[in-house]
């Protein structure tokens, strides 16, 4: 670093905003959305800075302004002493480097078409150039490792992988080249949790913060690729139920722990699948995972019921999200169906005849934390046309 970047702050920001044109309708007159309005700060070498709001005020597009990825309407942006508010798009090319992001939404950050290795690679091939293809790999495989993930991921799509697994991609991208800055837009939000002393430590950081622990709702979906059971590898078959019923184990453990402590009782749901009861076609370390939810769910119930610990499952169908659009697709084109005659075929089996929406799963997990539903532990409730599992 040159003496004049020592002394200057890594970012400064002046009077920044960020407004947007929106309208209602064809003929009424535009009006100025004011998505970031007037943002002051100075960042140093070396410090975190916390930018905390309510959802939807801005605090994502201020993110992607500080680095260029959308147009600043007025203000100023002084990276290093070098204000780049206005440069084009080669002149930031060379500064990406130094300046990368950990973005919300996992799934679409990521590119389909390309592998785990690929992915993470990118930033080294653009950035890097001199480095050889053995060093590039060396570098992938042990950010990788550092971000939670075996080796053995490169040569998978993001597709494979439950959200959680895509963040962490998208952590091990963004932190391959050391960069001076890192945007992080809730990183942490979509992890999944199979380590124990992560669960600890989520449970000790609720505490602290908000006072006790009183309602856990455990939800992982990794399936992994439509796999038959002969051709299924022994690690993806262990990495399904790891995911999917050991971290809901884990996190039921230590809230549990943290709820008898209090001694005013709690709710603990599990989100399981309709697979859980019906099995699902070349998924079946997904539907194993999903039954024995269902399982700790019963077993919980009765043990944790003298500490008037609520313990129940939720077993929705096939629910539509986006990362269950592009496992659609994928399953689709396995059969060699369009993803309308799949969807179809999923429906076919489904007693409400339509696939599910994220709404409905959140409306039964409402209703199993209210007041009204404090007498009902052990069940695995019937969500938007999913089987009941008895």
């Amino acid at each position: 670093m040159s003496e004049p970047e020592a002394k200057a702050p890594l970012l400064v920001l002046r009077d920044l905003r960020v407004w947007f044109k929106v309208g209602d309708g064809l003929f009424r007159r535009k009006r100025d959305l004011r998505a970031v309005d007037g943002v002051d700060l100075e960042l140093g070498i070396g410090e975190a800075l916390g930018i905390v709001g309510e959802s939807g005020c801005g605090k994502s597009t201020l993110a992607r302004a500080i680095l260029r990825l959308l147009p600043a309407t007025s203000g100023k942006v002084v990276w290093l002493g070098r204000a780049i508010e206005a440069e084009s798009v080669a002149a930031m090319r060379p500064l990406r480097r130094d300046m990368q992001i950990i973005f919300q939404d996992p799934l679409a950050s990521l590119d389909p078409r390309l592998t785990v290795g690929e992915i993470v690679a990118e930033p080294l091939r653009v950035h890097a150039p001199q480095m050889s293809r053995t060093q590039r790999r060396d570098e992938v495989t042990q950010m990788l490792q550092r971000v939670g993930l075996p080796a053995d991921v490169v040569n998978r799509y993001p597709h494979e992988f439950s959200g959680g697994q895509c963040q962490r991609i998208g952590i091990a991208r963004a932190m391959v080249l050391r960069p001076k800055l890192l945007v992080c837009d809730e990183p942490v939000s979509a992890l999944d949790v199979r380590d124990e002393t992560q669960v600890i430590a989520a449970v000790n950081t609720a505490v602290k913060y908000f006072g006790g622990l009183d309602i856990i709702i455990n939800n992982a979906g990794v399936g992994y690729l439509m796999e038959p059971i002969v051709e299924m590898p022994i690690d993806r078959w262990q990495t399904v139920l790891s995911v999917n019923l050991t971290g809901a184990f884990l996190c039921s453990k230590h809230g549990a722990r943290q709820m008898i402590t209090q001694g005013r009782g709690g709710r603990i749901i599990n989100v399981a699948s309709v697979a859980a009861k019906s099995g699902s076609l070349h998924l079946a370390a997904y539907a194993a995972s999903k039954h024995g939810l269902v399982g700790l769910t019963r077993s919980a119930a009765i043990e944790l019921g003298a500490h008037g610990i609520t313990v129940n499952a939720v077993c929705p169908n096939h629910v539509t999200t986006q990362l269950g659009s592009v496992q659609n697709a994928y399953r689709a084109k396995q059969r060699g169906q369009s993803v309308d005659e799949y969807l179809a075929e999923m429906r076919g089996r489904i007693p409400l005849g339509r696939v599910g929406l994220t709404e409905d799963t959140a409306k039964a997990c409402a209703f199993l934390c209210s007041d009204e539903a404090s007498y009902i532990t052990g069940e695995a409730m019937n969500v938007s046309g999913g089987q009941e599992v008895h």
